[in-house]
């Protein structure tokens, strides 16, 4: 049976079973390391992945201003277009610094991306148009994967924050 180790630098003329050093780095089965892992990503800890060596830490990410502004904007270029356009990102100005967390908004379930196009989804429209609010934070692994979400339910507005008008943003010159 295969054993998994964590990245242990042993010389094999003093092989030192790594158990030994590191109680909790061997497992006999990958069902084992999945499960370490898992523990791993329920916590606020961070370890490496006893298979790969990958830190292993799952990450809050806030739908912050920026975002919130980036949605709008695409909304309303989306909307004043053909439904179900894709825009390309370069097209999207916010009157503000470009945020490089807008395709977070995918995590929500806000926004469809490929290669550099967007396009709003229709609860990323209901949710720009303040019909719906979302949860705060999305709990994010490896900068790509969902695992779940946590905070309050906020609205775009609160989104937003006292930065950017949404009014503006939905129907006013930024584009």
């Amino acid at each position: 049976m295969t054993k998994i180790y964590k990245k242990v630098i042993v010389d094999p003329k003093t092989w030192v079973d790594p158990a030994d050093i590191l109680p909790s780095a061997r497992f006999d089965t990958l069902e084992e390391s999945i499960e370490y892992v898992s523990e791993v990503l329920g916590s606020s800890a961070s370890e490496e992945c006893p298979c790969c060596g990958q830190i292993v830490k799952l990450y809050p990410r806030k739908l912050h201003d920026r975002m919130a502004a980036f949605l709008c904007a695409l909304v309303r270029i989306w909307k004043a277009e053909k439904d179900n356009a894709w825009i390309h990102i370069r097209r999207i100005n916010t009157g503000e610094k470009a945020s490089t967390d807008a395709s977070y908004l995918v995590h929500w379930g806000l926004v469809e991306r490929e290669s550099g196009m967007y396009r709003p989804t229709k609860k990323g429209v209901r949710f720009a148009m303040g019909k719906i609010r979302v949860p705060s934070h999305a709990m994010v692994y490896n900068r790509k994967y969902c695992l779940g979400f946590s905070g309050t339910r906020i609205s775009i507005k609160d989104a937003l924050g006292e930065k950017f008008d949404l009014d503006e943003l939905l129907y006013g010159k930024w584009v």
